[in-house]
């Protein structure tokens, strides 16, 4: 990246992760071995800042001044958010993963040769967008340990609190419908949750998954109604024959 005169320059030399706070006390995680760069005091319209090698972001919101991260060849575009940068030199990829808020990576069209068409994409919590900067093409999949971002299950996922918070005790159920359990583990993680067939939803499900990740929760229920599941990009889908009414 082509980084500005006269900016602030942080890179760890340690090998443990460095606390960064920037000046709108947005807080920067470095991995060993990364670096920012940025102007003091921002600019008017905008907070930018250049990364080189890979770090965890935890960003003041200002719905005035986007916050900019410039990373090879691609921008993240955030207002309030956490989220993990982490590049792959050997794949030539780049893998943004949001932990709460949302954010916009697209490419950087300075970086870019031939870059007359936008690309981009839009990641929500638990998703990860990751670019390939060989064929300039963006894919968006889920997190390996997808968290809980709501309180407890059936609460709307527009709702969702600024941080996740703990696996709820409310996830035990007692000849429950699939359809209620599918729906209170979408709302709870922001993952949209959908079946093949509609015949699952009239399944029952008992048991005491509260403790379990969102992996493991799908795992005790597919197993229980004789089905099983795939992830399709940043959704889930469940299969299987189902029950009968």
């Amino acid at each position: 990246a082509i980084i500005p005169k006269e900016t602030k320059y942080t890179v760890n030399t340690t090998d443990m992760p460095l606390m960064v706070l920037l000046e709108d006390q947005s807080r920067v995680l470095l991995d060993p071995g990364a670096s920012i760069s940025y102007l003091p005091g921002f600019s008017a319209d905008r907070r930018e800042v250049y990364l080189e090698g890979a770090a965890f972001f935890d960003i003041a919101r200002n719905a005035r001044k986007p916050f900019m991260v410039y990373s090879n060849k691609t921008v993240i575009k955030v207002l309030g958010t956490s989220f993990k940068v982490k590049p792959d030199e050997q794949a030539a990829e780049l893998e943004v993963a949001v932990g709460t808020g949302k954010g916009q990576v697209y490419e950087n069209r300075k970086m870019v040769k031939d870059s007359n068409v936008e690309k981009g994409i839009i990641i929500t919590p638990n998703q990860r967008g990751v670019y390939n900067e060989k064929n300039r093409e963006f894919r968006t999949t889920l997190v390996e340990q997808p968290r809980m971002l709501t309180g407890e299950p059936g609460r709307p996922a527009h709702t969702v609190r600024k941080q996740p918070v703990s696996e709820s005790p409310a996830f035990i159920y007692k000849a429950a419908t699939v359809d209620r359990v599918l729906q209170e583990m979408t709302d709870a993680y922001g993952i949209d949750i959908v079946v093949e067939n509609e015949d699952i939803y009239n399944c029952e499900f008992t048991g005491d998954i509260s403790a379990m990740g969102l992996f493991e929760k799908l795992n005790v229920i597919t197993q229980a109604i004789k089905a099983s599941y795939e992830i399709h990009e940043a959704k889930i889908l469940v299969k299987g024959e189902g029950c009968s009414l």
